[in-house]
């Protein structure tokens, strides 16, 4: 296989040991170069060293790549708070949570585990929702086990 089928990357890495120094206080010990490539369904990893495979300029270029990469968006004004339905109060309280699950009260033998996982399907980051709807849902959702258990 050539050389130029692997992808690479320049990591650090952790010894692992209790007092090593450079672990503790930095980023690990490196930056050493692994290359990665697919093969059907699998994937191989290779250590390359501390130079990268292809020269110099190639480690220049991806080093500003993932300089790029790992800058983020741009930044932005922060968003309003939530209103309506995903509005949460400092700390979650019995009609928040029946509000955030649209129920009128929480009868005792009520399972929420069906209704959570709907919630969630619905209003997940991953599946087009937004963060502070997910994050009053698991606010809600602990409330409301807690609740039942007690």
């Amino acid at each position: 296989m050539s050389e130029s089928s692997w992808t690479y990357e320049e990591r650090y890495v952790r010894c692992g040991k209790a007092n090593c120094r450079k672990c503790r206080l930095g980023a690990g010990h490196g930056p050493y170069w692994y290359g990665y490539r697919h093969e059907g369904r699998r994937m191989y990893q290779k250590y390359f060293g501390k130079h990268h495979p292809q020269g110099e300029d190639a480690a220049q270029r991806w080093r500003a790549y993932s300089r790029h990469r790992d800058a983020g968006p741009a930044r932005r004004e922060p968003a309003a708070p939530p209103q309506g339905r995903w509005s949460r109060p400092k700390r979650m309280d019995y009609d928040s949570a029946c509000r955030i699950f649209g129920v009128n009260g929480l009868p005792r033998g009520w399972k929420p585990e069906g209704t959570y996982r709907k919630l969630m399907d619905r209003w997940h980051p991953d599946h087009g929702g937004s963060h502070e709807a997910a994050v009053a849902i698991n606010l809600a959702y602990t409330f409301i086990k807690a609740w039942l258990r007690a």
